[in-house]
């Protein structure tokens, strides 16, 4: 989305169209006018190839609207491109304040439709509760992303998708250390931290700022060569302070797969 937008400012005045392509097949599935001269936005049918990928593409994007913000459908999108199999629990404020989430309704497809579906379902039946996303690695059988998505007080995510570890309120995870009670990072963001490095992952931080955002043009702060909690916090806290005023997301990193297990904003502007 932050691809497209940059190309409709950069080419204002001009057509600018939407090209679905099967890269296996290599044909296109769709060629979409999403921007006139006259500034007017064409259909989102228009020379649509197949019904079937016309609906695929189109569902994520008005279910998206409702009720999941733009980082929560982004961050489910890089879970399935990963091959993670997608989960909900659900808790209200005495069970999340125990860490005792119940499953909700499980989802057995990988479509994105179905998974929007599905959490936006979840969301709905358990309005006024905590409901948080989990990222299902099915051939390690191990979570790599729990992401609360609702709060109560909340109709919908506020698009912070902050993660949350399985014990983020247990009185381990709480325990009074200097990195958890920092004014720049929140519990949520301390937990998960200390999740992906249990787990074997590195850190690694990004910035950008609003131009740039839009743009989906990131650029790294310095790196952090440790392991170590306390000095994984403190880089952390380095540059969201060097950044202030622009995003900052943290990044989940598999070494041995070199590949990203989790990308989540932690600062805005």
């Amino acid at each position: 989305m932050a691809a497209l937008n940059a190309a409709m400012s950069e080419h204002q005045g001009e057509y600018v169209r939407l090209v679905g392509i099967d890269a296996k097949a290599k044909r296109r599935v769709a060629e979409v006018v999403v921007q006139r001269p006259d500034g007017k936005a064409a259909s989102v049918s228009a020379h649509a190839a197949s019904p079937t990928h016309a609906t695929s593409s189109t569902a994520p994007a008005n279910t998206g609207v409702a009720r999941l913000s733009g980082d929560v459908v982004t961050q489910v999108r890089q879970l399935l491109a990963q091959g993670c199999q997608i989960g909900m629990e659900h808790a209200d404020a005495r069970r999340f304040r125990a860490s005792a989430w119940s499953t909700c309704n499980p989802i057995a497809s990988n479509r994105e439709a179905d998974v929007f579906a599905g959490l936006e379902n979840c969301i709905a039946e358990h309005a006024g509760e905590y409901v948080r996303l989990i990222g299902i690695d099915t051939k390690a059988k191990r979570r790599v992303a729990e992401v609360i998505i609702q709060r109560p007080g909340q109709a919908s995510s506020n698009g912070s998708a902050r993660p949350a570890a399985t014990h983020t309120n247990s009185p381990s995870a709480s325990a009074p250390s200097a990195p958890a009670k920092s004014a720049r990072l929140s519990p949520e963001t301390v937990a998960q931290v200390r999740q992906l490095l249990a787990q074997g992952y590195q850190i690694g931080m990004e910035h950008a700022d609003k131009r740039r955002f839009r743009a989906s043009a990131w650029s790294n702060c310095n790196p952090i060569a440790s392991n170590r909690e306390a000095d994984v916090f403190a880089g952390l806290e380095a540059c969201i302070a060097e950044h202030a005023g622009e995003y900052v997301r943290l990044i989940g990193i598999d070494t041995k797969a070199k590949r990203r297990v989790l990308e989540s904003i932690i600062q805005r502007p």
